[in-house]
């Protein structure tokens, strides 16, 4: 530990000591103005880690915004970014090895503390731009019968898209299903399906995000384990996130 930590931990068990922060001041020859900064800093060298789970979408932009400005305040702080499908996500929360993840609904979060993020998350296709879709401003489930469709894996993903195609659902082509998106691009371009995906930034050369008609819209959420016990940095970073909830 560098000596400057080593001070300034000196300072703050004396305060705790004292419960008096002028006493303290007093006690450790240091004008009193100047034991509250020291404590700040101290607040800032003992912030660690936040190993963060998250799926693609453009949720991520606002977690992004979210974290700029919690690391001016916080400098210190690590992120440990980890990209998968939410049922992946919320096993590596039960297990430890995450601290919060960012969760597209639907999804069930029953067991989870939980904030709800302020954007949507608009469903379309992802088709290639030579494809006759490509040249739609939006796609109906009827558009849809002679193409064959990946769909996401996630069971409660893919009964909300099952309700969108409505009464034309038993007569779509299932070509597959996947649980990231640049794969399924893949094949996409390969010209063996389309894919129902969110609106995201990615930028594939060769394909289009058609929106659908009628619209499917769903929230995100930033969700933590029940009775877990957080050190003093997911603290922070939890209750910064409800401030920025109210702005």
């Amino acid at each position: 530990m560098r000596t400057m930590e080593i001070r300034v931990l000196r300072y703050f068990l004396m305060v705790a000591r004292e419960e008096n922060i002028t006493k303290a001041a007093e006690l450790l020859h240091i004008t009193q103005p100047t034991l509250p900064r020291q404590l700040m800093q101290l607040e800032e060298e003992l912030s660690g880690s936040i190993v963060i789970g998250s799926g693609e979408a453009n949720s991520v932009q606002e977690l992004a915004e979210i974290i700029g400005r919690f690391q001016k305040k916080y400098p210190q702080v690590e992120y440990d970014l980890y990209t998968a499908n939410a049922d992946d996500i919320k096993e590596r929360l039960d297990k430890g090895l995450l601290d919060i993840g960012l969760l597209t609904e639907p999804v069930d979060i029953g067991k989870y503390n939980f904030l709800r993020l302020k954007g949507k998350e608009k469903w379309g296709i992802l088709v290639r731009r030579d494809s006759g879709l490509a040249q739609t401003s939006a796609v109906r489930p009827q558009d849809l019968m002679d193409v064959p469709v990946f769909l996401a894996q996630r069971p409660l993903v893919r009964n909300e898209l099952e309700g969108w195609f409505g009464e034309y659902y038993d007569q779509i082509h299932v070509a597959g299903t996947y649980n990231l998106i640049n794969n399924v691009a893949v094949m996409v371009e390969n010209n063996i399906g389309v894919a129902f995906c969110f609106q995201l930034q990615n930028h594939f050369d060769n394909l289009k995000y058609i929106p659908l008609s009628p619209q499917v819209e769903t929230g995100a959420v930033i969700v933590w384990k029940k009775a877990q016990t957080m050190n003093r940095t997911m603290r922070q970073f939890i209750n910064f996130i409800r401030e920025y909830q109210e702005t």
